[in-house]
């Protein structure tokens, strides 16, 4: 006993030990990254790569505006400033999409490292970066040299998450930035794992019960390009595919542009706010260069040498997702005499490998062949659990131009920020822009507004078996792509008549456009709320449009929500909360109960409605589909018959399933967030601006992860997109992280805001600085003369290159 004892006391002490050890090295790695903040003041002798001095001046908003004397040297200030500010976000998408997480987390990263290798991004990227002309890679060089400029100057310790995993970034390579485009454009493009959904639901459901829950269409959009119906109304082609909904919620995003006709300043105003996943720092980070060829100013992403979104000195543009049908799986069938060939029209042809190593930190490292067939990489089911799904003996594989070596993305996005005019946008985008399929509109000092979606769109042939709703048979000739849509086919206006042009996911063509473009279009609410707004306004202002971007009235509420209510039962019907729910004005304020009873109301109804239909698919179509609710609750009422629970003895009608929809939802309610009287949208729906990896961290998450109560919905202009479920189901974690709104009267008028701060390090003031006024709906301009910009600027910094040797 006494030995025992003795034995308990010291592993007592060398516990104790141990975690005062751990508690020293975290307070001390902790202590190091209190003092990260970069030098913003005085001069640095900046290396190689910089070939005269510049200037990197930040404004009271932490705003860097990079003066240089050539657009490479800006190039460089670029990668400098990005490094300094965001160098832990830079480091983990590069690592992301080259598959080397596991280099830093260990085992539990080897899953997204076997995804990213069998992409290829890498690979791809060096090809690329081989094949651009010298100019392109100039600039490519230069931001990597200014990158690596800040790594060798900086005598500061390495920002907080260095610190807490004991990493050290290695130097930055021009490939890296090709790697990080290639990265938004497969987060913007990823219809093909739709196809597997779709996939698996037809096994669930009848050919009847599929047609009906995909077919069920929404009332008539405001087609953006409606004119298309005469361009192409005796075209050769046969249109493809019928209009398909969406799978759930996807990325989402607005801009509108109209002519000075309906401006106060008699010159166009542009408007664009692209909603993507809420991220501690933002995705975004703004910019102001200047250089001999002039200014260019929005937002950038850290590690692409560009600005994305915003304006130079003649042209302003704005984004959102076309959402396109831009990839294919196929199956392929293996030879079952031989396991490394796969079948074609012509024969078995032999997988294309290659040899992949994956480091783990902490673990045994990971060696594993990737195979290729004609149409793609094979998506093995190590590397993509959906994958699994391809039938014994046969493989899937994934076609998107993406991956073709003819992805040029990346300079098409620089090019687009020298045009000057309409006919050099286009250019910039024609040969070159590959993915993502973007709606850009576009705004000029000399009055012009226009449109365009660019990228390589595959065709798909009259035979094809699948249109792309599924995977297709890779062995039929008939289901291989035919070619692209030509660039003038693309959907394209310049100066419509009524002077208003608008997009927000929604169909942009109508019925007569003879090109398959998407299946997978947003519903159409947001759109028509901003035509109804601009058609109520013909003497606009910048201002005008940034409380338009948080306008939080949803008209898809209004319109589903009395259908809704109508089938309650008398008893639900007459509770206190409901009756509230009748009289409200259909407007999603963070102050209001209502919002919050409807969400819920809306997201319990799948669940009593088609769970039981769709079976072990359901997890794929959780969502409130606004065509199936219409159709099942609507005037008309198609598919009422899907209100009845094919699990149970008796027959359901609709207004029993509205009822027992809405008791769930005002149990969890009440036991959630308490009496309705204290109930408030925007306490269930805070803004969640995540940190990775600090927001799955307990003692971290609360402070590295950014949260502010916030208005919206799935259907405002204000977007706040949800997932309905889990233990905060209504927390707002895709919203509109950039908010512009670009006026050609006075371009330094232009008006800014971004969802956190400029800085990743949460140390500095300017980590959370823009939060709140995020929420508001505030914003600033970003002015391009020194003597305004540089009045209350916080740090000016001069970088001189290096001096020449003897």
């Amino acid at each position: 006993m006494r030995k025992l004892k003795s034995a308990l006391k010291w592993s007592a002490i060398a516990l104790a030990g141990l975690i005062a050890a751990i508690s020293l090295i975290a307070l001390d790695r902790f202590s190091a990254a209190r003092n990260a903040a970069p030098v913003i003041d005085g001069q640095i002798v900046a290396g190689i790569g910089l070939s005269a001095p510049l200037s990197i001046i930040r404004d009271k908003t932490a705003v860097p505006h990079i003066e240089a004397e050539s657009e490479k040297d800006a190039a460089f200030g670029l990668g400098f400033a990005h490094a300094q500010d965001r160098l832990w976000q830079m480091e983990l998408l590069r690592r992301v999409g080259s598959g080397r997480l596991a280099e830093m987390f260990g085992p539990p990263a080897v899953s997204f490292d076997r995804f990213f290798r069998t992409l290829g991004f890498s690979h791809l990227a060096d090809d690329t970066y081989t094949d651009l002309p010298d100019d392109m890679r100039g600039i490519l060089d230069a931001y990597a040299a200014g990158v690596n400029a800040f790594l060798e100057t900086s005598e500061k310790p390495l920002p907080l998450e260095f610190q807490m995993l004991f990493h050290e970034p290695a130097p930055w390579k021009p490939q890296h930035s090709i790697i990080m485009v290639k990265m938004l454009g497969l987060g913007l493009s990823g219809n093909a794992f739709d196809e597997i959904a779709r996939a698996k639901l037809a096994r669930e459901l009848s050919p009847e019960r599929f047609n009906e829950f995909f077919d069920a269409e929404y009332e008539n959009a405001p087609y953006l390009v409606s004119a298309l119906s005469q361009v192409f109304a005796n075209a050769p082609l046969e249109q493809t595919a019928a209009f398909f909904p969406d799978l759930g919620p996807i990325g989402a995003s607005n801009n509108w542009v109209v002519s000075g006709a309906h401006t106060k300043s008699g010159k166009p105003l542009l408007a664009n706010d692209p909603h993507l996943g809420m991220l501690a720092p933002s995705l975004w980070y703004l910019v102001h260069l200047n250089s001999p060829a002039g200014n260019v100013v929005g937002g950038t992403i850290p590690g692409i040498p560009a600005v994305l979104l915003g304006r130079n000195d003649r042209i302003v543009w704005g984004l959102t997702n076309t959402r396109p049908d831009t990839q294919d799986l196929y199956l392929e069938r293996l030879n079952p005499e031989n396991e490394n060939e796969y079948e074609t029209s012509e024969g078995y042809m032999p997988f294309e490998t290659r040899e992949e190593i994956i480091r783990v930190r902490l673990g045994a490292d990971e060696n594993f062949t990737v195979r290729a067939t004609r149409h793609g990489p094979v998506l093995t089911p190590e590397a993509v659990p959906s994958a699994a799904t391809a039938p014994e003996g046969h493989v899937l594989a994934l076609a998107w131009p993406g991956l073709q070596p003819d992805d040029m993305t990346v300079m098409a996005g620089y090019r687009l920020t020298k045009a000057q005019n309409f006919e050099e946008f286009l250019d910039a985008l024609r040969e070159d822009y590959v993915t993502p399929m973007q709606s850009i509109v576009y705004g000029d000092v000399e009055g012009n507004i226009g449109f365009i979606a660019p990228a390589h769109v595959p065709l798909r042939g009259p035979a094809h078996t699948t249109k792309g709703l599924m995977p297709a048979e890779g062995w039929k000739a008939e289901n291989d792509w035919t070619g692209l849509v030509p660039f003038e086919a693309l959907p394209q206006l310049k100066n419509p008549p009524s002077g208003r042009i608008a997009s927000a996911n929604h169909k942009i063509v109508d019925d007569n456009y003879p090109y398959q473009l998407a299946l997978d279009w947003d519903a159409p609410y947001r759109a028509i709320r901003i035509y109804d707004l601009l058609e109520e306004g013909n003497s606009f202002t910048a201002e005008d449009f940034a409380a338009m971007q948080m306008d939080n009235y949803s008209p898809f509420a209004a319109r589903i929500l009395p259908l809704l209510l109508k089938n309650l039962p008398e008893e639900a019907a007459a509770r206190p909360e409901v009756q509230k729910l009748k009289a409200w004005d259909y407007v999603l304020d963070a102050d209001r109960a209502e919002p919050l009873l409807y969400a819920a109301f809306l997201h319990e109804l799948p669940r009593v409605t088609w769970a039981d239909e769709l079976g072990a698919s359901f997890s794929s179509y959780t969502g409130p589909r606004a065509n199936m609710l219409f159709s099942i609750f609507g005037e008309n009422a198609p598919n009422a018959h899907w209100c009845n629970d094919i699990t149970s003895s008796k027959t359901e009608t609709c207004g029993d399933i509205a009822g027992r929809a809405m008791e769930n939802a005002l149990k969890a309610l009440h036991e959630t967030y308490g009496e309705a009287e204290s109930w408030r949208w925007g306490e269930a729906h805070p803004v969640v601006n995540n940190h990775i990896p600090g927001g799955g961290m307990p003692l971290l998450k609360n402070w590295l992860t950014l949260e502010t109560p916030s208005s919206g919905g799935m259907h405002t202009l204000n977007r706040g997109q949800y997932r309905g479920s889990g233990e905060r189901p209504f927390a707002n974690i895709h919203a509109a992280g950039f908010r512009a709104v670009y006026d050609l009267s006075d371009l330094d008028a232009s008006l800014y805001m971004i969802s956190t701060g400029q800085s990743g390090d949460p140390f500095s003031p300017f980590y959370s600085d823009q939060l709140q006024d995020w929420a508001d709906g505030k914003t600033f301009r970003i002015e391009t003369k020194k003597d305004l910009y540089g009045k209350e600027a916080i740090g000016t910094l001069r970088l001189t290159p290096a001096p020449a040797e003897g």
